[in-house]
């Protein structure tokens, strides 16, 4: 890896075009095994906590959902909540920050498994299932709690200089259940995920 870190600058140098392709090259090859993992996992199911697993195991993933430069920022990541007996606290399962304006990210998993719509009128409508309204509900939650306390969390964590953190516009991501095969049922799920 060294000598191939030593080479790079005057590859990039002498033959850009090259540079792009190995660089393009590489990025597929990693989303490629990426993909391949992703895909046994959903084949075999498993527990929310496994696919925190892999998400952590593959951040950039994840960075995928948002179509824009993220930095993985650590999992398991409390936002607040937290009452004087201990109870209440809003756990967040990805915290990911924004690379061009330092703004947070917050990403739920849920399992693959979960369904998303069910069925609404017997004229073939279908509407968010209790646990995707629930998932949005917690991820809002949560973001509501993390911006709530941003300032003792800027300040608990260190926020600052190559490390900040901003709390302008945080994103949030629910990842959860699979695309509905059923159409009515798809078209349903895009309008509602639209409009979310």
């Amino acid at each position: 890896m060294t000598k191939v870190a030593e080479a790079a600058s005057v590859f990039a140098t002498h033959n850009p075009e090259a540079a792009d392709e190995l660089r393009l090259e590489l990025q597929t090859t990693r989303l490629a095994e990426a993909v391949a993992k992703f895909e046994t996992q959903i084949a075999a199911g498993g527990e929310e906590a496994v696919w925190q697993r892999l998400f952590e195991d593959e951040p950039f993933l994840l960075t995928l959902a948002f179509g824009r430069p993220l930095s993985f920022v650590r999992g398991q990541s409390y936002v607040g909540g937290r009452k004087i007996t201990g109870a209440g606290d809003r756990i967040a399962d990805f915290l990911y920050r924004n690379s061009l304006n330092l703004n947070a990210a917050l990403i739920e998993i849920k399992k693959p498994t979960t369904k998303l719509m069910v069925r609404y009128r017997n004229d073939g409508e279908y509407a968010a299932s209790k646990d995707l309204s629930g998932g949005i509900t917690q991820t809002l939650e949560q973001r509501y709690q993390f911006i709530r306390r941003f300032d003792q969390h800027r300040r608990d964590n260190g926020w600052e200089g190559d490390a900040a953190i901003e709390d302008f516009d945080v994103d949030c991501v629910l990842v959860i259940g699979k695309m509905p095969a059923d159409l009515p049922e798809r078209r349903a799920f895009q309008l509602f995920r639209k409009n979310s």
